[in-house]
This record gives structure tokens, sequence and C-alpha cells, in this order.
């Protein structure tokens, strides 16, 4: 049951199969060209970081493809393809490949960026990253928070860690490559230490 429900989550994701209906999820209502909203039960995985830097120079960082791929690391690369658009390769174990578009939808320097998956998208996912001045004028507190919403509620959560989609590693190791670039201009090399000494805290 696993594998096969991966594989259908995975052949949603790649969008080379109607996944909703092999699975009995009636989505119909959300057709007809309107955005695949994340649903409020989605889990959501939210981790705060402290930056010694300001929030218009921090923003930066995630605006730009470049960075923003090397803040993600392997979990997926990024191409900016048309401005605001973002197109998300992720390969999964045994060669599977999934991708996916994301679009900004919010966008306020020092404040919020939010970007959400687009019409057609299978496996609906949000972003959004917020800034807040840290007392005492000691830089920049950022929140990641992301949302991904599989069909099949939990099941479904489980199975899309198993295909490489681990929301809160995803989020951790975000940031601590966010907050070491921003820092020192370099991403950390050591990423996979369960550990996470010297990378300082991630709450």
């Amino acid at each position: 049951m696993a594998v096969g429900g991966g594989y259908l989550i995975y052949r949603g994701a790649s969008g080379q199969c109607g996944l909703y209906n092999r699975l009995g999820i009636d989505r119909s209502g959300s057709s007809g060209g309107a955005r695949p909203d994340v649903s409020d039960s989605a889990p959501e995985v939210k981790r705060s970081v402290t930056v010694d830097r300001p929030p218009e120079e921090l923003h930066d960082y995630w605006r730009d493809p470049e960075h923003l791929n090397e803040l993600v690391g392997d979990f997926a690369t990024i191409e900016e393809r048309e401005p605001n658009r973002l197109h998300w390769t992720v390969n999964g174990p045994l060669g599977r490949v999934m991708e996916w578009e994301t679009e900004i939808v919010e966008d306020s320097a020092g404040e919020v960026l939010r970007w959400e998956t687009v019409e057609g998208t299978r496996l609906p996912s949000e972003w959004t990253v917020r800034y807040q001045d840290a007392s005492g004028d000691k830089g920049t507190i950022v929140s990641l928070e992301v949302r991904f919403d599989p069909p099949g509620g939990s099941v479904g959560a489980v199975l899309i860690e198993r295909l490489g989609i681990a929301p809160k590693t995803i989020v951790d190791e975000t940031l601590r490559r966010f907050r070491s670039l921003a820092e020192t201009g370099e991403v950390p090399t050591l990423e996979h230490d369960p550990s996470a000494r010297g990378s300082g805290d991630v709450v």
C-alpha cells in the first residue's frame, strides 16, 4: 500500500495522471482555473532564526532564484522561467522526478514574501517568509512557514516523506543555510549532521 500510494502521489505531483480520480477524491469544485488552495487542515511547519542583518537586505536572498537554489539545497532545483514564477524540480528515489510551479502572491520587502503553487498542481503547497525586528537591536527574526497538502490526509503526508519531501527537515535545513549565507556569505557543508552542532538554534 505504501509503495502504491507513494507512486500515485508521485504521478500526481509530476502531472502525469489524474491522481485525485484514482484515489476517489472529488476535487471538481476546485477546477475551472482556480488556484489549488492549501486547506486549513494541511500540516504546517514553522521555524524561526535570528539573523544579524536588516530585513530589507534579507528579503533579497529569498527573492533571488539563484540564492533560493542555495537555500533549498539538494531538495529541489528552482528556475525562474518568467517573472514572479518559479519551476521546482525534485529528484525522488528510484530516479523519479516531481515538478510543479509556484508564483509569488505576496511581496513586501522587509515584511513578508509568500508563494503558492499554480493552477493544475496536484500537490498544493505554500511557502511564506516573514521578518520581525529582534529585541535589543540584534538583527532580524526570520520565520519560514511551509505547507504541503497531499491527498489522503495524514497517510498522504507520510507517503510524500517517502518520496523525499519531509517538510520539517526541509524547513530546518533551509533556515540554517539561509543564516549562514546571509551572515558569512557561505552555505555550510555539514548539512546532514543530525546533532546540528555549530549551526545555531532553529526554533
